[in-house]
Parts: structure tokens; C-alpha cells; sequence
């Protein structure tokens, strides 16, 4: 779709959705560098496995799809308003 056949609401969420998206890259890049600089100092590398571990979440946010199905499933039950 083209940018001149939006509506400013449609604008203003899809300027959302972007600025959410871009926040989760800078959050999750400011972290990698963050985690390099830390174990670059450290004198002996921890286990892999265990280090990995602290990273995994189990009640982590949904999943992209899962957020645009329930997006979805809003517009359709007219929830949400295009």
C-alpha cells in the first residue's frame, strides 16, 4: 500500500509497530555488545551450556506470529478499528 492511500490512524500504528521493532533491535544489539565486553575480560571462558542457560526465558514475550495472530483476530472481531 502506498503511503498517500493510508489513513493517519493506519500511519500512526504501522509508525508504532516500527518503533517497537527497532527498540527490541537496539535493546537486543546493546546486549550482545555488553555480554562481548564482559567476556572478553574475563581470564577463562564459562561453560557453554551453563552461560547459554542464563539466556533462555521461558516467559518470554509471544512470538511475532503469535502478536500479529492476535492482531489479527482483533480486526476481525472488531476490536480494533482500522
Amino acid at each position: 500500500m502506498d503511503f498517500w492511500e493510508l489513513e493517519v490512524r493506519e500511519f500512526l500504528f504501522a509508525l508504532k509497530a516500527y518503533s517497537s521493532v527497532e527498540k527490541e533491535k537496539h535493546i537486543a544489539l546493546m546486549s550482545s555488545v555488553w555480554t562481548s565486553a564482559a567476556l572478553q575480560r574475563m581470564k577463562k571462558l564459562p561453560d557453554y551450556n551453563r552461560f547459554m542457560d542464563g539466556f533462555k526465558d521461558e516467559s518470554a514475550k509471544k512470538s511475532r506470529i503469535d502478536e500479529l495472530k492476535e492482531i489479527d483476530r482483533l480486526l476481525k472481531d472488531k476490536k480494533i478499528k482500522r
